[in-house]
């Protein structure tokens, strides 16, 4: 059979997408920390994965959250006073 023959192969979108991203974690716009998460992960789980990171929770200490900031597949960023 020849080349000339065949199908031209089909794009398939599931194919290309990862299934894991480097999530950012910042506190107060300063990048603290880096992990590995799905790429499908919900905004309360990637701000729980942050709080639980040894160096986030010593950002944390005896501070006030005034803001959590979720940017799908990219960063979780807390803001503290």
């Amino acid at each position: 059979k020849s080349i000339f023959d065949s199908d031209w192969p089909i794009f398939d979108k599931k194919l290309i997408k990862d299934d894991t991203i480097e999530l950012v974690i910042q506190v107060n716009g300063k990048v603290r920390a880096k992990t590995e998460a799905s790429a499908d992960i919900s905004r309360e789980d990637a701000i729980q994965i942050a709080k639980d990171i040894k160096n986030i929770k010593a950002h944390l200490a005896g501070k006030k959250i005034v803001k959590e900031i979720y940017v799908p597949g990219r960063l979780v960023n807390i803001v503290v006073e």
